[in-house]
Formats: C-alpha cells, sequence, structure tokens
C-alpha cells in the first residue's frame, strides 16, 4: 500500500539515536543495544543510502558495521538486505522503527530518533 510521501529524503541524511532490542530466543548471546546510526547518501542523486552502526558500551561508541540500503518511496523505508535476512525500516519523518529478520524471522526491533542538528 503507497505510504505519503514524509519530504525529501535528505532529511534520513543525519545521526539517529535509540534502541535496538532482541526479539528471539534462538540467540543467547543476542542482547538489548543503545545504538548510533550515522545515514548518509551512498552516492548524489540516487535513493540508496548508507548506516554507519554504532552501539554504545560503557558509555563509548563500538562501530557495528555499514548497512546499505535502498529506499522504497511507495513505502516510505529502508531496505538493507543482509546475507539470508534484510533490515526494514519505516520512516515517518521524525523517527524509524525497524526490524531485522534472519532465516527464522524477526531477530531485532529497532527504533531511533533524529538528533537536533
Amino acid at each position: 500500500t503507497p505510504t505519503t510521501s514524509n519530504g525529501s529524503t535528505q532529511q534520513l541524511e543525519a545521526e539517529w539515536h535509540g534502541r535496538s532490542l532482541c526479539v528471539t530466543t534462538k540467540r543467547p548471546a543476542c542482547t538489548d543495544e543503545t545504538v548510533v546510526y550515522r545515514i548518509k547518501r551512498h552516492a548524489p542523486g540516487v535513493e540508496a543510502f548508507d548506516i554507519a552502526a554504532f552501539k554504545i558500551v560503557n558509555g563509548e561508541e563500538q562501530f557495528m558495521g555499514d548497512i546499505a540500503c535502498n529506499f522504497e518511496t511507495s513505502r516510505q523505508q529502508l531496505v538493507c538486505p543482509q546475507g539470508q535476512g534484510a533490515w526494514q525500516f519505516r520512516w515517518d519523518g521524525k523517527q524509524l522503527v525497524g526490524v531485522l529478520f534472519d532465516a527464522d524471522g524477526p531477530f531485532r526491533v529497532i527504533h531511533v530518533d533524529k538528533s537536533p542538528k
């Protein structure tokens, strides 16, 4: 179902702070995390974005990796394939609410807010 536009995707290019919560019992090592995502456009004029993902441990940022995403305008979401699964983030203009899916289903739920400039 098409979703109303939340404005220019330039607004995605920012720093986002929030939580990444485990929603599976199949990964005992999985822990809830406080996260920071820095999102930038992959290249000028494209609807592709790179997320530099960090977790906060003892007050310090620890780099977890880069996530490559495409923006689906009709659904106002970032879709980021990863191995057997994918990240999916819904964008409402101020927040990103996402789910990381793996081969067994939902693995993490992410809720991040855009940081004020």
